[in-house]
């Protein structure tokens, strides 16, 4: 059965995405069967009949993939009723597309634009008046698409060059307003991938969702908005500047000249979106919001009122079917009324409908009337009884899972989240999730990843606090918390190769997913960062504080591996809070070591020194040696970044007594690496070598990837000294893969200096230089770098030893500057004294 839509044309994909996108709305067209019923379908029509998994159909959906398997393709184009010669024709696109990908990359991170959603209908216009006011001055986009007076779905024809030819003064600014409901995202949406794929803003495109009316969570922070749009466009997060000026700064100054889009979501007010705006010409921004943003100067505004009854009615014939509505126009009219016409009321119902095949249209109106649409006021009309009707038709299981995903603190969820939330498994969350989002209960911008919009949040959590008793809320998010702690542990221990310093209390509700690589293990924290910070907010306000202390202790290494510092700060704050809530000693000596450590690297020795103090208190009260080495570990950096290297050796060195006596054998390995790099910066190296070679021997008997990087570098730097060029080489070679390995930028940067400085020493300039300029262009991106004036120093001493005095003089001067270091600022204080001389 079709939905009285265009077979999609495969032949006007031009990626292996935008064939994924074709091949969805293929999907539609043959009237949306769910995953389950292709995977049925597809088994007996693959080269050698098997049965097929949902998820392996599922995932030929997913818009990220790489690659398709071919036969599978095939197989789900006819399974969707196509005829042979059309089913070739879609082979034949398939391999196409995966030999321009070949050629090709993953898009970036700063191409954000949801996709359209195969149901956008109508708008023509809005649509219109939209691209004409967002467009470049010199060549808007108008025109729409033949047909589309009388009702059919909306689309943009081809550019036309109208206007002065005169580019905009300063970056165009339009809003879409209107009420809950009526359709602005989905047009703001449209209108920016369709100015994309009439290349405009092709550089850049930002997305955010500034939940400016979301009933559980404040709006988004513009602060928090800026830091994810300066990563997104290749700022690192230490790159990040910590005030907000500084970030808004930031953000004008890197999307300068960039053919840039920044689409921005749900807006509260003007205050929130004012920082968010790029200055430069060649940028426009659009806008949505419930409320009137009069306010925002220079800004174009464009009011969304609800659906035309025909717009309306086209969108109820496509997702219903045509037939089944033209059979009761009458009915289908009175239908649209109790809708209100509202784009997401008429979608809700028109789900319903395609789900109930005995239904007639007159009886779901007969249920519908009478009662008040109470989810979102506006004229009168409003959405509770369409989220009523949709809630309530649900089975008992997902309809209480659905509830319970209100209660989820995170932006999105998975399915192994989601099945701890409702204490059930994977699999039966996954399969629920899944029906939930064929009944536009929920959205997935991002594959295996769900989310709400922001109404049916409201909806979900207000349903689970008038249906589901305190107890069982607080046991669901109880157990949410506990699968987040283990799997961030496990993730950790993956990452590392080194064993956690606090394993969480209880056991995880779920398995967490299959991470068997590092790799893996990362991907699976960066996709779940915001929502295991929004966790630790939520675990220490909200009293569920074993949680509060134990997640932050977990998360922090991966913090600081990424050199998100600030993240650091804030996690170990919280964490401070709830050991204090729990009046647990322990836990407060944990969490404070962790929180001085968290201020040591973020360059705050003033904050750090007192609350190091406060943690050895606390360490030696509890008699807990294993906390006092690692406290007398981090009193050596400071004394370390003063230049005291041998004050700081004995703090090694009592961290390496307090290890052995511990029995800790293989910990023993982060006090014998940082003796060996504090001999060498004494010009001790022989003395440090051995000490580096047992670090090294030992993180290799247990596997210590994270210890296995600074432990290789121990010995480079001791071979270096040594004079032993080619072994020192060799070494740091070693340690940039291991450091790369997991994640640890900050010795990466290092490894790359050491190879700099190990080819100065034996006279190869050209490849000092190629290594000084890749370190020092990743302390840039990096931003702030406390190991700059480092890498300043290294490299005017390289240029010391090649003879050119002035150019050293310039860059000891660079690394002055640059210095917050006592010793780093001494070493370029003495460069600039010796080449003066």
């Amino acid at each position: 059965m079709t939905l009285g839509t265009e077979i999609p044309d495969p032949d006007k994909a031009g990626d292996l995405a935008e064939f994924i996108e074709a091949l969805g709305r293929l999907r539609l067209w043959a009237g949306g069967p769910t995953y389950r019923t292709l995977a049925k379908r597809v088994g007996p029509l693959l080269p050698v009949p098997q049965e097929v998994a949902l998820s392996t159909v599922a995932d030929v959906f997913h818009p990220q993939r790489r690659r398709l398997d071919l036969d599978l393709v095939v197989a789900i184009v006819r399974a969707l009723g196509l005829p042979d010669p059309t089913v070739n024709q879609w082979r034949q696109a398939c391999l196409r597309v995966h030999r321009v990908s070949k050629t090709g990359g993953p898009g970036g991170v700063s191409r954000q634009l949801p996709a359209t959603l195969p149901t956008f209908t109508g708008r023509v216009e809005a649509l219109k008046a939209l691209l004409t006011a967002t467009a470049p001055k010199a060549a808007v986009i108008a025109g729409t698409a033949a047909g589309t007076a009388a009702g059919s779905v909306g689309s943009v024809g081809p550019v036309a060059s109208v206007g002065s030819g005169t580019p905009a003064p300063t970056v165009v600014i339009t809003a879409v307003e209107g009420m809950a409901g009526v359709g602005k995202t989905q047009l703001a949406v449209h209108a920016a991938n369709e100015l994309v794929k009439a290349g405009h803003f092709t550089d850049t495109q930002l997305y955010v969702n500034l939940r400016g009316f979301d009933p559980d969570q404040p709006p988004v922070d513009p602060y928090e908005v800026l830091g994810g749009f300066l990563r997104a466009i290749g700022v690192p997060a230490p790159q990040v500047p910590a005030a907000h000026d500084d970030r808004a700064a930031m953000f004008r100054d890197r999307m300068h000249d960039r053919q840039a889009l920044v689409l921005l979501d749900n807006a509260a007010d003007e205050d929130q979106v004012r920082d968010l705006i790029p200055a430069s010409p060649t940028s426009a921004v659009l806008i949505t919001s419930r409320r009137s943003l009069v306010g925002l100067d220079s800004a174009t505004v464009h009011r969304l009122d609800v659906f035309t009854h025909d717009e309306a009615m086209t969108l109820l014939r496509r997702i219903a079917g045509r037939q089944r509505i033209d059979a009761e126009p009458e009915a289908a009219t009175e239908l649209l009324a109790l809708c209100g016409q509202l784009p997401l009321a008429v979608v809700l119902t028109a789900s319903r409908l395609r789900a109930r095949p005995s239904w007639t249209i007159a009886q779901l109106v007969e249920r519908l009337r009478g009662r008040l649409l109470d989810a979102a006021n506006g004229g009168g009309r409003d959405l509770r009884a369409v989220f009523d009707l949709s809630y309530q038709s649900l089975a008992h299981t997902p309809r209480r899972l659905f509830r319970l995903l209100g209660l989820n603190p995170g932006a999105d969820i998975t399915a192994e989240a989601a099945a701890a939330l409702a204490g059930t498994t994977t699999a039966e969350a996954g399969e629920i999730l899944e029906a939930l989002l064929d009944e536009h209960l929920i959205e997935q911008r991002t594959f295996g990843r769900y989310e709400f919009h922001d109404l049916l949040r409201d909806y979900a959590r207000q349903a689970a606090v008038d249906q589901e008793p305190a107890a069982e809320r607080d046991a669901a998010i109880d157990r949410l918390m506990r699968y987040q702690t283990h799997t961030t542990a496990t993730a950790m221990q993956i990452l590392t190769g080194r064993p956690n310093e606090v394993t969480p209390d209880g056991t995880t509700p779920v398995p967490p997913p299959a991470m068997p690589t590092a790799e893996q293990a990362r991907a699976w924290l960066d996709a779940e960062r915001a929502n295991l910070l929004a966790t630790s907010e939520l675990a220490t306000t909200g009293g569920w504080h074993t949680h509060g202390w134990q997640l932050p202790a977990i998360i922090g290494t991966y913090l600081h591996l990424q050199l998100d510092n600030a993240a650091w700060v804030t996690v170990n704050e919280r964490a401070v809070t709830s050991a204090g809530r729990l009046n647990n000693r322990r836990a407060m000596a944990i969490s404070t070591k962790n929180h001085a450590a968290a201020l040591i690297y973020s360059a705050d020795f003033t904050s750090a020194q007192p609350v190091l103090n406060t943690a050895l208190h606390l360490m030696r009260e509890l008699g807990d040696l294993d906390g006092q080495a690692g406290l007398h570990n981090n009193m050596a950096m400071i004394d370390c970044l003063a230049g005291r290297f041998t004050v700081a050796i004995d703090h090694y060195q009592r961290c390496l007594d307090l290890c052995r006596e511990l029995g800790y054998t293989t910990r023993m390995s982060t006090p014998l690496g940082n003796i060996a790099i504090s001999l060498c910066w004494l010009d001790r190296a022989a003395e440090a070598l051995p000490y580096a070679e047992e670090s090294l021997s030992l993180v290799e008997q247990s596997a210590d990837r994270k210890g296995e990087c600074y432990a290789l570098s121990a010995v480079a730097n001791s071979h270096l000294g040594m004079g032993n060029h080619s072994t020192a080489l060799a070494y740091f070679d070693k340690a940039l893969a291991s450091s790369r390995s997991v994640g640890n930028r900050g010795n990466e940067m290092l490894c790359i200096d050491g190879l700099a400085r190990t080819h100065a020493r034996q006279g190869t300039f050209d490849d000092a230089y190629r290594f000084h300029n890749e370190a020092l262009a990743m302390a840039d991106s990096i931003g702030n770098s406390p190991d700059l004036a480092r890498l300043l120093n290294n490299l005017a001493d390289t240029k010391r030893r090649q003879g050119r005095r002035e150019d050293a003089h310039a860059t000891f001067k660079q690394a002055l500057e640059a210095s917050w270091s006592e010793f780093e600022r001494a070493r370029a204080e003495q460069g600039i004294a010796d080449t003066a001389r």
